[in-house]
């Protein structure tokens, strides 16, 4: 149920997701963002994924020739980002394709802390501009549709707004809002 307060009135506002240094702020307000209502191009997804919470195919569906996982790199100050391959170098720790941050962290001989909260952390699922755009190159020509890609937002997303807009992409335990650009 979603209460709105008359006394504000119904106001027209701008509808944008805000791409910044640092990844993207949902700044959406109603169907003139652009969800789109017909979500059946995402309907291939739920099929090809493992039941929620088992692993990583619980949110990455099968079926790819290859993957890729990327590390987001940890900010140091606003001018300098560290990679975690330097953090796992500096810690004695070994780099490898499943490692996780707090177990990196950590110099060798001490226990890794899942509450790891020292120093600087990676922003995870977010990309800075220039590293979005060098994946955006490099993803470019791995496609037949380059002009075309599909968004998903999780409808949990704080602040979000749908607009009205009830169509979802339903997948295990998460539904999500669908648009395209």
């Amino acid at each position: 149920m979603k209460l709105r307060w008359p006394m504000f009135g119904r106001k027209r506002r701008p509808s944008m997701v805000l791409f910044g240094e640092h990844g993207n702020t949902a700044v959406t307000w109603g169907a003139d963002f652009g969800w789109l209502r017909d979500v059946s191009p995402a309907g291939w997804i739920g099929p090809r994924l493992h039941p929620f919470a088992q692993d990583i195919g619980s949110v990455i569906p099968e079926g790819f020739a290859a993957y890729a996982r990327l590390f987001h790199p940890v900010e140091v100050d606003r001018d300098r980002r560290e990679r975690w391959s330097d953090v796992a170098a500096r810690n004695g720790r070994i780099v490898h394709s499943e490692m996780q941050f707090h177990m990196i962290a950590a110099p060798r001989g001490q226990t890794p802390s899942v509450d790891y909260n020292r120093g600087n952390q990676p922003r995870m699922g977010t990309l800075h501009v220039e590293q979005r755009r060098i994946l955006v190159d490099h993803l470019r020509s791995a496609t037949t549709t380059p002009d075309r890609c599909w968004f998903a937002m999780w409808e949990g997303f704080g602040g979000l707004d749908d607009g009205g807009i009830r169509e979802r992409v339903e997948l295990p335990s998460r539904n999500y809002l669908l648009y395209s650009g």
